[in-house]
């Protein structure tokens, strides 16, 4: 409780924060541990960056991925960079290893994820037939520095004792497309396959691999990442004293989607590390029905995972002739883990107002904190004679304040963006409150890259790039000092400029 790990990108960071008291009145987010986790820092041929952050009890797992100027046409490396939680809070923080050069740990476990998929398919006594091109491409003198191994970026989770999942999907060259006569390298890659993978810290490789979609669809292309959540009770505690016996167990789930996927796949890992068969669950139809009225949907999705319940998030939008949005609506999906005899597993809750959901996170187990940006529509004056005027007082007109019937303009939606998070209690599928929150530059949301984060017990973070980090929670609260009534009253911590 009141301590948050963030990771920075560009720097390949793990710091750690703590909400401490500031001049008896005021509370601020120190910062307690800097760690760098780039196996590359004392080379300046490779540059490696931050994707993703899991953790359980014991272990933290980084997800990194690699670029360096030998490698051409844009092609990387993913790696798993583990380490220990003891070894993380035992560094020091930025202004000490500033001094000391201490940021850095000798301890780092690193795992080549693209070397590690090859070698376990090729030692596999199972053969896929959707990977028997891959085997055919070897044998025929194809080198295994050409295949492709690309890992869903930002996608990463922990199962406990060092175990952690990641989605990776499989490519071989294209012998019959030069590179000359393309300029986008996916197009010179056949795709073959997309698989879940389950890593052991404690043996430094795979020990488990299976499917990330339902068996009787072809994969998801190249260029569509796959989206992955997941939920586990930590051990030693239950929990969950409202909700079903059947809700409160050791497995942990994991729920993979894809853009536009119809199904959802649902994968529970037992503590003992075994991995059961997979399920489905019926997507929601929200987006397919959207664009079948001419909507598009923005490429990134959210999913999230709680004691009762897999959620999805769809936000889709429609532009003008020139461009303008002018419409813009988003939905909350919940499907029941555990449906009771008749009850409807699948519901949806329709966001008011305009509304792009960005990111959301599990608060308590039964809310939803869902970090948004509201649009409003432009109003539009209309004078007697149905001729719009932006420069024409309505007191000294008979005009309204809206485009008459006959007129077939849309208004369009405010450029000036309002950034919401929005609460939402999952037993009832109901609203219950927006918070609004500014930024230190603005309500330009690419500019401050705003992201929640977790924390056991009640304290959330909200991560606003290298602009600073803010915290909340009753944990944050108990501190005493001034009141806050929103996150834009909690100060941020200054800290290097990273995503």
């Amino acid at each position: 409780p009141n301590h948050v790990i963030a990771g920075y990108a560009n720097e390949c960071k793990l710091r750690l924060f703590k909400a401490v008291p500031f001049r008896g009145h005021e509370k601020r987010c120190k910062e307690l541990v800097c760690q760098s986790v780039d196996p590359y820092r004392l080379t300046k041929k490779r540059t490696c960056t931050l994707d993703a952050v899991a953790l359980d009890e014991e272990t933290i797992g980084c997800l990194c991925h690699v670029s360096a100027s030998s490698l051409h046409q844009g092609i990387t490396a993913f790696l798993l960079v583990i380490l220990s939680r003891e070894d993380f809070l035992m560094s020091e923080n930025s202004a000490v290893a500033a001094k000391s050069g201490a940021c850095e740990s000798s301890n780092l476990g690193v795992i080549d994820i693209g070397e590690a998929v090859l070698n376990h398919i090729l030692s596999s006594d199972h053969v896929d037939s959707r990977l028997l091109p891959l085997f055919d491409f070897l044998s025929d003198g194809g080198s295994m520095g050409d295949v492709c191994v690309a890992v869903s970026r930002h996608g990463i989770e922990a199962v406990g004792y060092g175990r952690f999942m990641v989605e990776v999907s499989i490519s071989i060259p294209n012998d019959n497309i030069h590179e000359n006569d393309v300029e986008d390298h996916d197009m010179m890659m056949i795709h073959l396959d997309r698989k879940l993978v389950l890593f052991s810290s404690s043996v430094g490789a795979i020990v488990w691999m299976g499917e990330s979609y339902p068996a009787h669809q072809l994969p998801p292309a190249h260029a569509i990442p796959a989206v992955m959540a997941s939920f586990r009770r930590p051990r030693g505690t239950s929990g969950g004293e409202s909700l079903p016996d059947k809700c409160v167990h050791t497995t942990h789930s994991i729920v993979v989607a894809s853009m536009l996927s119809p199904s959802l796949l649902i994968c529970d890992v037992e503590s003992s590390g075994i991995v059961q068969p997979p399920r489905m669950v019926g997507n929601s139809e929200v987006v397919r029905h959207s664009l079948r009225q001419g909507f598009e949907t923005y490429p990134s999705r959210c999913l999230l995972v709680s004691p009762t319940d897999i959620i999805s998030k769809d936000s889709v939008f429609r532009n003008n002739d020139d461009g303008d949005l002018v419409h813009l609506k988003s939905s909350l999906s919940f499907f029941s883990r555990f449906p009771s005899s008749g009850e409807n597993p699948h519901s949806i809750l329709h966001l008011l107002g305009h509304v792009r959901i960005h990111d959301f996170i599990c608060l308590r187990e039964e809310y939803i904190l869902a970090l948004c940006t509201e649009y409003v529509e432009e109003s539009f004056f209309t004078t007697s004679i149905g001729l719009s005027s932006e420069d024409e007082d309505p007191a000294e007109s008979d005009g309204q304040w809206f485009v008459p019937p006959h007129d077939n303009r849309e208004s369009t939606l405010s450029t000036e963006e309002r950034h919401t998070i929005i609460v939402v209690h999952i037993p009832s599928r109901t609203e219950i409150g927006r918070v609004p929150f500014n930024g230190t530059t603005g309500n330009n949301y690419e500019a401050l890259k705003p992201r929640l984060i977790k924390s056991p017990g009640a304290t959330v973070a909200l991560a606003l790039g290298g602009f600073g980090l803010a915290m909340t929670g009753d944990d944050v609260r108990d501190l005493g000092g001034a009141d806050f009534h929103s996150f834009s009253e909690i100060d941020y911590e200054s800290s290097p400029r990273s995503n």
